[in-house]
């Protein structure tokens, strides 16, 4: 889609926005591009109790899907 080939090139050209919706592959390519923050502590500190809940909720796979070398890298979707 348009909008996969867009997110391609952002990384490609290491011209990112501060926030986007990206799939498990585009996740891996960014983290092993060191285009990504760890974001651990400031979910601990900051994620409401309720989204904290929602995530616990799926038995820990959420955040093992964003999570690498023990730091929590990106916000999971959880449906």
């Amino acid at each position: 889609s348009n909008y996969d080939q867009k997110v391609s090139l952002a990384i490609a050209s290491n011209d990112l926005p501060d926030a986007m919706i990206v799939g498990p592959v585009e996740l891996r390519q960014m983290y092993e591009a060191g285009q990504l923050a760890d974001l651990t502590e400031v979910y601990e500190q900051y994620a409401s109790p309720a989204i904290k809940r929602i995530l616990e909720s799926t038995n820990g796979l959420a955040k093992e899907s964003v999570t690498f070398d023990g730091k929590m890298m990106a916000i999971p979707s959880v449906q």
